[in-house]
């Protein structure tokens, strides 16, 4: 059993993450905002310590740490959706803030009485931007959005304190992520709630192409990670190395729930609001570990449906009867 601290736990990848280590008997401990919605950890709330916290709160931080004792960090939190209408100056802002957090969780956990042993954060593949793809961990970061800037700096940052620290610190690059509790935010389940309750939706440039990964996926290797740190490589990819097109993932939606054909429409434009082409090499983390991912798009999307389609009436009635 392993005493480990999740920053951004009650989140889409930290509570899938969080279960994963409490089905396995860790000693988990999560680091929440006063203001979270925990409603995705109602199951194992029980099974966690939940802690209160500002990650600005050093003080607060410090205490955490003491009662805790982690022997691993996970540090997931971070903005990955800044308000809407903000200006871009604005979403610099809340990058370099989630850049400070992660300096404040650095430095409580290099403070405590005992620092852990491994500090692992999410990265995202966005670092890489408008670099040759299928990205690699050994090529130079282009990044072209104020998210993908803040975090490459905060990649370098580590890679920079690396030295002065008692741990390793480990950048995970993880490629889009989806699966069961994402918010409506984001493009998958968007298209799963038209295509499922007749509604309709239009995807603005379908012909970018992204590596999609499912959250069972991310959170296996996470945890892969967890239980043997890389030791001579700092960052690390966590990607598929397929990238489908976003008119091709419609498709696939549309299919799957057997949604009419003008359920979701589609526009000419491409690229507009980052890379054409997002896609990680996974070939590191096969190299090290053999893990790949395992979940093929078709076959998650599949399980999306199967949990988010409405059940009628005789279904309702044959689970009350299996009761």
């Amino acid at each position: 059993m392993t005493r480990i601290l999740l920053t951004g736990g009650a989140g889409f990848i930290g509570s899938h993450l969080a279960r994963r280590l409490v089905d396995r008997e860790d000693e988990v401990h999560l680091v929440t905002r006063e203001t979270t919605d925990i409603t995705r950890l109602e199951d194992i709330s029980s099974q966690t310590a939940i802690h209160v916290a500002e990650l600005d709160d050093g003080s607060a931080l410090k205490r955490i740490f003491r009662e805790a004792r982690p022997e691993a960090v996970v540090h997931l939190a971070a903005t990955t959706r800044p308000r809407k209408n903000g200006t871009v100056l604005y979403d610099a802002q809340c990058a370099l803030s989630d850049v400070s957090a992660l300096l404040n969780v650095l430095g409580a956990a290099e403070s405590a009485t005992s620092p852990p042993a491994l500090f692992m954060r999410a990265g995202t593949l966005a670092e890489y931007g408008d670099g040759p793809y299928p990205y690699r961990e050994d090529q130079r970061e282009q990044p072209v959005t104020t998210y993908g800037a803040g975090m490459v700096a905060a990649t370098h940052l580590c890679d920079v304190l690396q030295k002065e620290l008692s741990f390793p610190v480990i950048s995970a690059r993880l490629a889009l992520v989806y699966g069961s509790g994402q918010s409506n935010s984001f493009l998958i389940p968007q298209l799963l709630d038209a295509c499922l309750n007749g509604g309709t939706m239009h995807v603005r440039y379908p012909e970018e192409r992204r590596d999609l990964i499912h959250v069972d996926d991310v959170t296996s290797a996470l945890v892969r990670l967890i239980d043997e740190p890389p030791v001579n490589n700092r960052t690390i990819n966590i990607a598929t190395g397929k990238a489908p097109t976003m008119r091709e993932v419609a498709n696939l939606v549309m299919k799957l729930t057997g949604a009419p054909d003008d359920c979701i429409t589609f526009g000419s434009g491409t690229g507009a609001h980052g890379v054409s082409s997002l896609v990680g090499s996974p070939e590191l983390m096969q190299s090290l570990y053999g893990w790949g991912a395992q979940i093929g798009l078709e076959d998650g999307l599949r399980g999306l449906v199967e949990k988010k389609r409405p059940r009628t009436a005789t279904e309702d009635l044959h689970l009350e009867v299996m009761k």
